[in-house]
This record gives C-alpha cells, structure tokens and sequence, in this order.
C-alpha cells in the first residue's frame, strides 16, 4: 500500500517539476527501560511516513507527513515550498546500488521476544544492583526494525531492512556528600550475544562506580589525560564539523583549504564508513540513493576527504560520499555514517599503567564547543579517577577540563589504544593526551 501511494506522488509531480522523489520509512520498536533497578516502559512502537521532495527552478520543496491518506497533499505543498528554498545543486541518481551489500539487517533482532530482552536487562543491571544496596540503577534494552524505499522520477528505485539492537546501563548512588552516577551503553545492527555482554557491560559499569566512591584530594595543573571512548567523543566533535561539507561550503570549517595538508598527529587516522558490517549507522545507499561506501577524512593525520550530500560535492566541485542522511522530517544534509577511528598498539590497561602521575576519564558533562569551528571544548569532569604509578587512586570532584581539540590532535596526542568501543555511531579507542589543563574547585 505505501508503494503504491509512493507511485502515485511520483505520477502527480511529472511534468510540473524537473524531479522529484519519495522517501517511505515504516518503523517498529520494542523499547524496555529500567529505572530505580525497576522495568517500568515495555511497550511497542510504530512509526510510518513519507517525505517529499521536488526540484522546481532550480530550487528544492520538501514536505513530510505520517498520514498516508494526505499525501497527495504533501505533494502540493512540497511544489508551493520549492520557491523559498535556496539554490540546489545537487542531481539525484538514476540507479539504485546493486543488492548484494549486506550487514544492516540480522533477523535474530527481529524475532527477539520481550521475554527476552527483560531477562537480558536483569543480567545487565544485577552487578550495578550489587556494588552497594543504595544504589539506583537505570538501563534499557531495545530493539528495531526498519524499512526503507527511495523512488525518484528519474528512475531510482532503492529498498532495505535495517535492524537495531541496544543495550545501556548505569547507576546512581549518593553516601552522604559525594553523589556519583556512571553509565555506559552501545547500539549495533546484530545480535551477537545479548546475555554475555550484558553481563559484562554491567560489570564494567560496576567497576567505574565502585573506583568512584574513593575520592581523593586534587589541585588541578597540567598533566597527562587518559580519555574513555565516550569522554573522547565530546573532543571529535569539533573535528568532525570541520569535515562537513557544509560548512566548507560556507567558508566556516577552519580546514576549507587545507586538503592534502597535515592538520594532526601522524598517529590519528579517521574514516567514516557507511557499509560497516552491523554498524550503527550502515546502509546500502544513503538518504538521497548515493551507494554507501568508505571514506578516510584523516590519514596519518593529513586531511584526505570531506563528507558530503549530493548539493555540496558538486557546489565544491567534488564527488559525493554516500553522507547525504535524512530523518522523516528533516531533508538530507551532510553527516557522517560510522566514525571509525583507528587505534594504536597497546590496549587501554597498559596506557593506564604507563601513567606515573594523571587523570583518567571515564565521562564528561557539559563539555561542548560553542562554535565547533574554534575547537574550544569545556566540560565538567563527571567521573574522573587520579592515577599514580599507573594504579588508580581514587575519584577527583570539581574538575573542569578546558582543551582546544584541534590543538591537542595535533600537538597533544599521546596514544591510542588497540581496543575500541562503540559510542553511539563511532568506534572510538582510549586517547592518551599530554599536558592537559585541568582546573579544581574549592
């Protein structure tokens, strides 16, 4: 029925614009959520829509809407829209990319009952529940499934399933003045093995609040800083939008004009990978039918490749790189798939134990950049832990993290580590920095 409806959309607009083209999404989840150690949201959810877009002019109308019934409708306005949009450049594709690319879709999610995934839960908040009576733990369990067609006037015709399985988990506990909470969590397109991982997610979790309940004094200065894959991640960001290409587009990115040029530490070398089996965020074609494939922004530190949708590859004269992603309501934009950021040599626990005196941390609040083209990023230290003689101490409090990323890619790099995790769509190592400004409150 929604093809159907996608058809006749595409028929109504022949002729009154040079292009156009539907994008249908049905999605299905099965969320579960634990708060205070309890399951209190288990409840299935469904969402179906259709957007629109038409090149009229030279210029791009979008229009979505879940209603099917209205989507003739969404088609007119769409048409109305065009005329207040800017100047696209973009030209959409004529072929859909070959079928056989696989890795977004494990049926095993599909088919995992509630049952389950509460079991799964349990295992995953037992060890939180069992570091200390008080503590609070939270988590969830979730899985989805999606379907996906892209038709345009100029003959694409794309269609995939894409799963989705996550696990999270954290816990809350305050004894007498020092409230400590930490969390962890990932989101992949398979399976694997829900029960183990669980188990051990909870365990890890366990550890970090357990170190945390120690706390020692500590005076801020500068010094080394051993950064968690999620704690690395508030640092990436900064250079992730310089990579966007929109913003070199627009003249923001501070890397505009620096392709080929070295812009990082000879041991940093990123790539964003559409087509990662089972990853976060892999499909067969991005939002606009352009086949997903790899691409290295930084080699060994040397700007390789700006991301892009179909607009800003032909405004700057470049080729398109599967990055053009979408919502239902929002028209696709350049953005990046999966951030795999390749790791070093040694694993986390011997960059841990080469610290004679530092920090390692696990979580970061607050840490953003104002303008990420200046690569300022503050942030409060949420759960930080001092390390001498590469043992961990014990937990530091008021601490705030002040670091320029570009700055410290560049110039501050001290390691990675071998082992990597996930972090919503990136797989990121430990990062090891030098002489990093940290300042201490009262």
């Amino acid at each position: 029925m929604s093809r159907e409806v996608a058809e006749r959309c595409l028929d109504r607009l022949r002729g009154r614009a040079e292009a156009a083209e539907v994008f249908l999404l049905v999605r299905e989840s099965l969320p579960l959520e634990w708060e205070a150690g309890k399951l209190k949201k288990a409840r299935s959810e469904a969402t179906s829509g259709l957007a629109l877009r038409v090149l009229k002019g030279g210029r791009v109308g979008f229009c979505a809407t879940t209603d099917l019934g209205r989507a003739e409708e969404a088609a007119e306005k769409a048409l109305e829209l065009a005329s207040l949009s800017d100047l696209y450049r973009g030209e959409w594709p004529e072929q859909a990319p070959s079928p056989e690319a696989q890795g977004f879709y494990d049926p095993e999610v599909a088919s995992l009952t509630p049952q389950r995934m509460a079991d799964t839960g349990e295992e995953l908040l037992e060890p939180i529940r069992r570091v200390h009576p008080k503590v609070q733990a939270f988590g969830g369990v979730a899985r989805e499934v999606e379907e996906v067609w892209l038709l345009n006037s100029r003959g694409f015709e794309g269609h995939y399933l894409a799963s989705s399985f996550g696990l999270w988990g954290g816990g809350e506990l305050v004894e007498g003045d020092n409230m400590l909470s930490a969390y962890d969590g990932w989101e992949r397109r398979n399976l694997g093995d829900p029960e183990g991982e669980a188990r051990r997610l909870g365990k890890k979790v366990a550890g970090m609040i357990e170190r945390g309940r120690t706390n020692v004094p500590f005076r801020g200065g500068k010094m080394k800083v051993l950064l968690s894959p999620r704690a690395l991640a508030h640092l990436l960001r900064p250079l992730v939008a310089a990579l966007d290409g929109k913003a070199v587009e627009k003249g923001l990115s501070p890397w505009k004009d620096l392709l080929g040029k070295k812009v990082a530490s000879s041991g940093l070398t990123l790539i964003d990978d559409g087509l990662y089996p089972f990853g976060p965020a892999s499909s067969p074609f991005d939002g606009e039918g352009i086949p997903s494939r790899r691409n290295v922004l930084l080699d060994r530190g040397v700007l390789a490749s700006f991301y892009h949708d179909l607009h800003t590859a032909r405004s700057l004269g470049m080729e398109p790189t599967g990055n053009g992603l979408r919502g239902l309501f929002s028209p696709p934009r350049p953005a990046p798939r999966n951030l795999l950021l390749e790791g070093g040599e040694k694993n986390s626990k011997a960059l841990l134990a080469s610290l004679e005196e530092g920090l390692l941390i696990e979580q970061l609040m607050g840490a953003w950049a104002g303008n990420p083209y200046s690569g300022e990023v503050s942030g409060n230290v949420s759960l930080g832990l001092y390390v001498r003689g590469g043992e961990i101490q014990g937990r530091v409090k008021n601490t705030v993290l002040s670091i320029n990323a570009f700055e410290a890619f560049r110039e501050q790099l001290a390691g990675l580590s071998s082992d990597r995790e996930w972090v919503g769509s990136s797989l990121l190592p430990y990062a090891l920095f030098e002489s990093v400004p940290l300042s201490a409150r009262g």
